[in-house]
């Protein structure tokens, strides 16, 4: 495989970032988000927001360890408009980027409230920086307080690297629009991102990204394992009604073999503190069993 330049795909990352970024605020329209809308749906309202800026990623983009999700979640009634973003002290995009970059430290000034999804992914990745120490979280007895700590919130955005896979808001994206090829585009584009610097691990969240990779699995050297489910224990130490799933494996792109876990059920409504903790915990602990993982 010849050696890809290092950067090369970050660098078209920030430009496709940049173009979109420009078209929303001089225009007040992404392009490429509206013919995504038009692909996909009849009523784009419903959909993805191409009158919004951007949000391709949040934190530290270079960071080894790497989480992605759909995309961000914009209700429908929210407006961000260019004189709204000077407020926050963006005036043109090395600004923006800037403060996408740089979010944890803004957003998480002291006193500041918690974003649940935030605290979500600490809890899901306690056990993981427990083995590793590369997110640097501080432990504080409780889950809640350890979850809801400023400082892990900064040190969650500073040392991960949050990928959306659309680049776009939205209120609801359903995961059936991406039984179309063109969606595929996305994907491709992230996970050559992904491998254009160094990285570690990838966490994805949600099941779709298994039918991703597969889709992929001879472009990636993909290798994944089955779809595993299992019962978590409560706080009462009685058993979950339900089972929540997971899977794991490695890919190999750009002379990197990194791997990664799928977590099925991560987004599932009352999967948070404690047994977000154990759910990420039995994620890992698979993980690790299996393969030689930064040894």
């Amino acid at each position: 495989m010849a050696l890809i330049i290092p950067n090369l795909f970050v660098q078209e990352f920030i430009n496709r970032f940049k173009k979109d970024f420009e078209q929303y605020w001089n225009f007040g329209k992404i392009e490429r988000a509206y013919k995504l809308n038009r692909l996909i749906s009849n009523d784009p309202k419903k959909i993805v927001r191409y009158d919004m800026p951007p949000y391709p990623f949040f934190g530290n983009l270079y960071a080894e360890t790497v989480m992605v999700n759909l995309n961000a979640g914009i209700p429908n009634h929210k407006k961000e408009t260019p004189k709204n973003l000077k407020e926050k002290g963006v005036n043109n995009f090395d600004d923006f980027y800037n403060y996408l970059f740089n979010f944890g430290e803004i957003r998480y000034y002291d006193g500041a409230t918690v974003d649940a999804f935030d605290a979500k992914q600490i809890a899901y990745l306690l056990d993981f920086d427990k083995k590793t120490k590369l997110l640097g979280f501080e432990d504080r007895k409780e889950i809640n307080k350890t979850c809801s700590y400023i400082p892990n919130l900064r040190r969650l955005l500073a040392n991960r690297c949050q990928l959306e896979l659309i680049p776009y808001g939205s209120t609801n994206f359903e995961t059936k629009y991406f039984r179309n090829e063109e969606i595929l585009v996305y994907f491709r584009e992230l996970v050559d991102v992904i491998c254009s610097v160094k990285r570690r691990i990838i966490f994805f969240n949600g099941s779709i990204f298994r039918f991703l990779l597969k889709r992929c699995e001879n472009e990636y050297n993909v290798i994944i394992s089955p779809r595993f489910g299992s019962y978590l224990i409560k706080k009462d130490g009685t058993m979950t009604r339900r089972q929540y799933y997971y899977s794991y494996g490695k890919l190999t792109w750009n002379n990197q073999e990194i791997f990664f876990v799928i977590g099925d059920s991560f987004s599932q409504q009352g999967l948070n503190g404690d047994l977000m903790r154990r759910y990420g915990e039995l994620v890992i602990r698979d993980l690790f069993s299996n393969y030689n993982i930064f040894c």
